[in-house]
């Protein structure tokens, strides 16, 4: 009866309408990095917060990580400019609190010397075929908005024409 019923609501566009207004009206919450871990002298934990927000879409800022080999689709964000030498050691630079983010419509990526505001998913854990390896934070996104970049300053000098 149940499945009956979502198949009339489908094909009448009732259902679909309802789960597009309930994404448009969802909440953005603002993430820090700061907020990623629990303090502990022993061992990382995720905070309260980064577990509430699982499924949920959020806003972070920070900077894309600068990587010998850029993978495709997705970058590492981080709450500071850092360069990660992957000789050996994969993605062992990175720091503790770096994000993955995908954006799967942009194959490469460069890295900033300033910050990049990230609206996305956050998701917890996991493995994904597509990307080849585990993460512990990532954000599925659609794009990334660079906030800081510095303003063009012109070197050409101006020159007055006298009046006549």
């Amino acid at each position: 009866m149940t499945t009956i019923l979502a198949l009339f609501l489908t094909f009448t566009g009732l259902f679909q309408a309802r789960t597009l207004d309930q994404k448009i009206v969802s909440p953005i919450a603002k993430l820090e990095f700061k907020e990623f871990l629990d303090p502990s002298p022993t061992e990382l934990k995720a905070s309260e917060k980064l577990r509430s927000l699982q499924g949920k879409r959020v806003r972070i800022i920070g900077f894309i990580a600068q990587m010998e080999e850029q993978p495709d689709n997705y970058f590492y964000l981080c709450s500071r400019p850092i360069y990660c030498d992957e000789s050996g050691g994969g993605i062992g630079d990175l720091p503790v609190d770096a994000v993955r983010v995908v954006i799967r419509n942009q194959p490469k990526f460069k890295s900033l010397s300033y910050p990049v505001e990230v609206v996305g998913v956050l998701e917890l854990g996991g493995q994904s075929e597509l990307e080849k390896d585990t993460w512990a934070v990532r954000i599925l996104a659609g794009s990334y908005k660079e906030i800081g970049k510095p303003k063009r300053v012109s070197t050409q000098k101006h020159s007055r024409k006298p009046k006549q």
